[in-house]
């Protein structure tokens, strides 16, 4: 006796599937962080910024230069034991920024980091630990 399949059952499998390896790469990051370490690598990522057309720019020509349109960066902190650590900060253009080679305390978050621009079906994003604001970085 052959038996049938319902058509949804596989499409109720992926869904299962798609929804399990969401929440654990949630819950793989916690929601805060803190940590101690001397920043190895600092490199703008401009797949997190929004583009600046030439009209805004026309119209004034720094609004190009400040969050959101500029700058993403994407920055790896290494502990004195040897453990590292990825995240994201955003600063403007003309600010001075983190550099290599100094050590800092971090405190970071767990966010949505938006690859922009987005389509007419939404912004895609990635989950990641970043920086709110100059308060999360202390000497």
């Amino acid at each position: 006796m052959a038996v049938k399949v319902r058509w949804w059952v596989p499409l109720v499998g992926i869904i299962v599937a798609w929804g399990a390896a969401l929440l654990g790469g949630c819950a793989s990051l916690p929601a805060e962080r803190r940590f101690h370490g001397t920043l190895t690598k600092v490199e703008r990522d401009q797949r997190y910024e929004a583009p600046c057309p030439l009209t805004a720019r026309l119209h004034d020509a720094t609004i190009c230069d400040v969050p959101p349109v500029c700058c993403s960066y994407e920055l790896t902190a290494v502990a004195a034991d040897g453990t590292s650590v990825e995240f994201f900060a955003f600063w403007p253009k003309w600010a001075e920024g983190l550099k290599t080679g100094e050590e800092f305390s971090f405190h970071l978050h767990r966010r949505a980091v938006y690859r922009l621009p987005c389509t007419l079906y939404g912004c895609t994003f990635d989950v990641a630990m970043a920086l709110d604001d100059d308060t999360d970085v202390t000497k």
